[in-house]
């Protein structure tokens, strides 16, 4: 049900989609990538056919650069990975062109979704439970507890 309303939203199967690989980290997104499951499971769960990924943007610096952030305006609709970690998300692009340029995709009609780590940053607050990871040392940080706010809080 929730493929086929995202299929609608961006105008088909064959509407360019960007997959945003990363709440994972580095070894595992260069796993998927390299065996093309990633890929594999958006077109089978999703029935999505145009799919290519934004990469990782470790160093934040690379997703503060308009040439990777220009890349979001060639989809119709971009899609937050599930396995991983919100903060990696927010680390990447917090306060970058490539939030600025999703800001304005996202207002603009483009269809922004996710699973899991990919559907919370699209909030203003990350809400975050038990750490068992080397993450743990950055949830200290501010940045680290604010989402994208796509989805504002309630009275905004």
């Amino acid at each position: 049900m929730v493929a086929q309303k995202f299929r609608e939203l961006i105008g088909g199967a064959d509407a360019s989609v960007l997959i945003v690989p990363t709440a994972f980290d580095d070894e595992r997104q260069q796993q998927e990538m390299q065996s093309g499951l990633f890929d594999l499971a958006a077109k089978m769960h999703m029935g999505l056919r145009k799919l290519r990924s934004l990469q990782h943007s470790r160093p934040a610096s690379r997703a503060d650069s308009k040439e990777f952030a220009a890349r979001i305006r060639s989809a119709r609709a971009g899609f937050g990975s599930g396995e991983g970690g919100p903060g990696r998300i927010a680390e990447a692009y917090l306060g970058t062109q490539t939030q600025s340029e999703l800001e304005s995709f996202y207002k603009n009609g483009g269809v922004i979704g996710g699973t899991s780590a990919g559907a919370m940053i699209l909030s203003s607050f990350l809400v975050r439970g038990g750490v068992d990871n080397e993450d743990f040392s950055r949830l200290i940080s501010r940045k680290n507890r604010d989402g994208l706010g796509l989805l504002p809080k309630r009275g905004d």
